[in-house]
């Protein structure tokens, strides 16, 4: 990794966020840019009164080496992105937002669109740690042997695999075409049972596949939420990271950001990396 971009809007979780990815610079010598993004979609006159502002901040921030500040006006998820094409960072850092009573208050944030046009993983920083992270809890699918999330991770040198767990959850597809037939205890037990035998050479090759050892994987099936069985997971081994990716919405689109994406990043108590298929 050689170039952070972490994200300021000057409050006390943004600067979390950067004290996490100055600690994450130190382990590859990598820079890091801190960008304030101002909205444009205002008068000039506050535009340019934000600037202001937002400089004086940057001028009270202690000197701290390889590390540049910018300010950027414009719409801020777009900002962010070209920024980071442009300085060809390799990770994002963002501090988590407020916590809200609404279920889906993150989507549609400037994280949120961030994240929907980024090609590089982003990370977001609830708790913070000192470095790497040691008990990182990844979430892969096993339908499109989708690893990339977990070897991005590695590939930045963000984690430390020995006590990392991979959670893989899948959809026993049956399960309501049972219920309707009212089988037994039994005959769940039995139709369950037959399916994670089903699914257990895929997540053997998977983990072979990752360096990592057998008794690291955790296979769920999926009675309810796959977000909500993902966080359970992570509480459960006392994670300090969790892994996920997004999804590609179409072969033309935009990556976006999914659904389970979304509910993890709005509920998780730990950090969080977000991973864009390659």
């Amino acid at each position: 990794m050689k170039h952070i971009l972490a994200l300021t809007d000057f409050s006390g979780r943004s600067a979390l966020a950067l004290e996490r990815a100055l600690d994450l610079a130190k382990l590859s010598n990598a820079r890091v840019t801190t960008l304030n993004v101002i909205d444009e979609d205002q008068p000039a006159s506050m535009i340019a009164a934000h600037e202001r502002e937002a400089k004086a901040l940057f001028s009270q921030m202690a000197e701290r080496p390889n590390v540049e500040r910018l300010v950027r006006i414009g719409e801020p998820f777009v900002a962010i992105s070209q920024c980071a094409d442009e300085l060809g960072a390799d990770l994002l850092v963002f501090g988590a937002r407020r916590r809200a009573p609404l279920r889906n208050a993150f989507v549609g944030t400037t994280a949120e669109r961030a994240l929907r046009r980024s090609r590089i993983p982003a990370l977001i920083v609830n708790r913070g740690a000192e470095g790497k992270y040691k008990r990182p809890v990844a979430a892969l699918d096993l339908v499109d042997n989708d690893l990339f999330p977990w070897r991005a991770a590695a590939r930045l040198d963000l984690v430390e695999p020995q006590n990392a767990k991979v959670v893989f959850a899948y959809e026993a597809g049956s399960f309501h075409d049972l219920r309707k037939a009212n089988r037994d205890v039994k005959g769940f037990e039995g139709y369950f049972q037959s399916e994670r035998e089903g699914v257990l050479p895929s997540v053997a090759a998977a983990m072979k596949e990752l360096g990592l050892r057998a008794d690291q994987a955790e296979l769920h099936s999926i009675y309810y939420s796959p977000a909500q069985t993902i966080l359970d997971a992570a509480k459960r081994c006392e994670a300090d990271l969790i892994v996920i990716g997004s999804r590609r919405q179409s072969a033309l689109a935009r990556y976006m950001l999914g659904s389970v994406s979304a509910e993890v990043l709005q509920s998780a108590e730990m950090d969080v990396l977000v991973v864009p298929p390659a």
